[in-house]
């Protein structure tokens, strides 16, 4: 099922929208949040935040489990650039609130 999905023209617009709905709420967040760190955040903020790195976490294991070798995910740049900026995602919203 994770190649059906991953192949799917509907996952991949709906993916296509939530990063723009990312790009907008970075924007948003930028001009309306004043707190230095994601757990001093007002609570819309933090839950957005954590909302958008659950969603992204899933589409790149979805994406990772459609690969017959995982091998072959090495290999291909847009996953490879896909999962870097995730897992800097993950180090701002779950791995900085732990620590802070």
């Amino acid at each position: 099922w994770p190649q059906m999905l991953a192949r799917s023209s509907r996952f991949e617009y709906f993916t296509l929208g939530v990063i723009m709905l990312n790009a907008l709420w970075i924007g948003f967040d930028v001009d309306q949040n004043t707190a230095d760190s994601l757990p001093e955040a007002p609570p819309l903020h933090q839950v957005m935040e954590n909302l958008f790195c659950l969603y992204f976490t899933f589409e790149i294991v979805v994406r990772s489990c459609a690969f017959r070798y995982k091998r072959h995910a090495l290999k291909d740049p847009q996953f490879l650039f896909d999962s870097s900026l995730l897992v800097l995602m993950i180090l701002e919203t779950w791995v900085v609130y732990v620590m802070v």
